[in-house]
């Protein structure tokens, strides 16, 4: 999937305006907003493998960034370029991400690092040997990329972790005059739950509001 960064902001922008550009649906999430001090929501994006971590995070100690370079070669980073980060001594941030840099020297964002789909740490002797339990297809793009949606690294299946989120708040949020879970980029995966529905914003297409996996939802009507 292809979306330009300009595309993606105005998806998310007529996602949260509510009643522009046909979202009449998505009022009662602004009335909701703008009605309780305490209003939260979780926004997540998902890449789709279009992230190259290793040169986002990155080691700036002489001994670290001496293995990352001879690790990346070409494709490392100027030791000087590196943006440090206040209380992660260390790392540091790719050039191009100051405003990250600030929002995680102020305490207002963090990194989780060293994480994948393998079930546990393994060596390339236990891969090899077949000793450990693996996620399927391991070396498959796009089953991985399900994997990080689904969170079932060891089985198939078609429920997000976005959508088992909506499957436990669907009963403090009002059921029925909105959905929990909104996407601005189609119908992932991560949305699915078990026993509630989600809208989408299709790029493209942001005039109108599509709602999925529920027997009552139909287009423009959640």
């Amino acid at each position: 999937m292809n979306i330009p960064r300009r595309s993606f902001l105005r998806y998310a922008s007529l996602a949260a305006a509510g009643s522009v550009a046909g979202l009449g649906p998505f009022g009662a999430l602004n009335a909701l907003a703008q009605g309780t001090s305490d209003y939260k929501a979780l926004v997540c994006i998902f890449l789709f493998g279009g992230n190259d971590g290793n040169n986002m995070l990155v080691p700036i100690d002489t001994a670290g960034y001496a293995n990352y370079a001879a690790l990346r070669g070409p494709l490392g980073l100027a030791q000087s370029s590196l943006l440090p980060l206040t209380g992660a001594a260390g790392f540091g941030l790719n050039p191009n991400l100051p405003e990250i840099q600030a929002l995680f020297n102020n305490n207002n964002a963090a990194m989780v690092a060293n994480v994948g789909t393998l079930v546990r740490p393994i060596t390339r002797a236990d891969y090899l040997t077949g000793k450990a339990s693996t996620p399927q297809n391991l070396f498959s793009h796009l089953d991985q990329q399900n994997i990080w949606q689904n969170s079932e690294p060891l089985s198939s299946v078609n429920v997000g972790w976005g959508g088992r989120i909506a499957d436990v708040l669907l009963g403090g949020n009002s059921p029925g005059k909105y959905p929990v879970v909104t996407s601005v980029a189609g119908a992932p995966i991560f949305c699915n739950g078990s026993n509630t529905s989600y809208s989408a914003i299709i790029p493209g297409d942001v005039g109108s509001v599509s709602c999925y996996e529920g027997s009552e939802c139909t287009p423009n009507r959640c």
